[in-house]
């Protein structure tokens, strides 16, 4: 009993790490976001419940969205994350005509809870929602085609996008490309941990935080 314990902890301890995340930013917003902290708690809030069903869904139904070792995998993580920024770094930079200003320090001017929020909390909730738990639904238990889910999903999120954006239509131009690029990434690099397109996420985030910071 306690080494099956025990190994349920362990399945699920990414899961908890990030379900006591959204709790304790959730008692710290006004320290995190001193400015417009309603509007940011009211974000943070909507992620916090949408991430605690599917956490609670994953672990009774047996899904393996959080049977996964962040220190384990993490490398997968990170070189997604590393890859996407430069990628989009070198695009700009290319675009710009070599005249980008670094990101770097845009970044760093950009509040801690803003960054914990946008960049990594809602790259890793919105992976296990809609490439995770939204996708195994269509894919497992409805059984669609592997290209008819992606669509599914990624017009959900698209849509989710411009919901929280107030109905701004032309966000679809963008997440609905994103949630196609996400799930093959998930599909090609890591099909069970999401790892991957959860690192591409965060730094596609990282990416426009800094440089809509510049703007």
């Amino acid at each position: 009993m306690v080494k099956k314990n025990a190994s349920l902890i362990g399945s699920l301890s990414v899961g908890l790490v990030f379900v006591l995340a959204h709790i304790w930013m959730l008692t710290q917003v006004d320290l995190l976001f001193p400015k417009d902290t309603e509007q940011w708690r009211g974000i943070l809030l909507t992620y916090t419940v949408i991430t605690a069903f599917v956490f609670s869904f994953g672990t009774f139904k047996g899904a393996p969205l959080f049977k996964v070792s962040f220190l384990k995998r993490g490398w997968v993580f990170l070189v997604g994350a590393g890859v996407t920024f430069l990628s989009l770094y070198l695009i700009g930079l290319g675009l710009s005509g070599g005249q980008l200003p670094t990101i770097w320090g845009a970044l760093v001017g950009i509040p801690i809870g803003v960054l914990l929020l946008h960049a990594l909390i809602v790259a890793v909730d919105e992976e296990l929602i809609f490439r995770g738990f939204l996708l195994n639904e269509l894919r497992v238990r409805m059984r669609l085609d592997k290209w008819t889910a992606y669509l599914i999903q990624a017009v959900i999120f698209a849509g989710f996008h411009i919901a929280m954006a107030g109905g701004e239509w032309l966000l679809l131009l963008i997440y609905l490309p994103l949630g196609l690029l996400f799930a093959m990434v998930k599909d090609r690099w890591s099909p069970s941990t999401n790892m991957a397109n959860m690192g591409v996420h965060f730094g596609w985030n990282a990416f426009i935080l800094g440089f809509g910071a510049l703007l």
